[in-house]
């Protein structure tokens, strides 16, 4: 597998945690374009989609 879009995935998926979604939803983005596996762009996009929607329907916690 793709160390960059590893890292890049895993950079999402905690700013995601810390509902920073403008910044998850972009680094989805980026993970979408450097994966090679059909299953990985799926959920990338779903995430993108999910983070850049949120930006607006979802109220920071913390």
């Amino acid at each position: 597998m793709n160390a960059r879009f590893l890292d890049i995935a895993l950079q999402a998926a905690i700013k995601e945690r810390y509902h920073e979604y403008k910044e998850a939803g972009e680094l989805w983005k980026k993970a979408l374009f450097l994966t090679r596996k059909n299953v990985n762009a799926d959920y990338c996009r779903c995430r993108a989609d999910f983070c850049l929607s949120s930006i607006f329907t979802r109220k920071r916690l913390l």
